[in-house]
């Protein structure tokens, strides 16, 4: 596998890294205070220029190869995120806003032109966020 194909899974283990720890999200600026909201843009922006530099024709009806990398991100991002909410009480995770960067998972599905909010579903379940 080419390097750029490992992004999502790069974007994903991104979640367990300090920058998290102690991170304010506000409500009411649906944002967090040192702008880690803007993590979901550069998260689309790079894959889809790396995918698009990339990509290949697809049989109508397969999924594209961006549609894949973004799938993917959700996969192993929705995975960190609730291996760190089931053990939420660790110390290792008690710092972390899980459910704002779960918040963050959402908002990328919302604002992804690729992605639908059933993507997120199969491995985030709406109820858990």
């Amino acid at each position: 596998a080419q390097l750029w194909q490992l992004l999502p899974l790069a974007f994903a283990a991104s979640f367990i890294s300090p920058v998290w720890r102690g991170a304010e999200y506000r409500g009411d600026l649906d944002a967090f205070l040192g702008n880690e909201h803007t993590f979901v843009l550069a998260v689309q922006k790079l894959i889809y220029c790396f995918e698009g530099i990339n990509a290949t024709p697809v049989e109508p009806g397969a999924p594209s190869a961006i549609e894949m990398s973004t799938e993917k991100f959700l996969a192993a991002g929705s995975a960190v995120l609730l291996h760190m909410r089931q053990n939420e009480t660790d110390p290792m995770w008690r710092e972390f806003p899980i459910r704002a960067m779960m918040i963050l998972m959402e908002k990328f599905v919302a604002t992804a032109p690729h992605t639908k909010r059933s993507t997120l579903e199969k491995y985030l379940p709406y109820p858990v966020i």
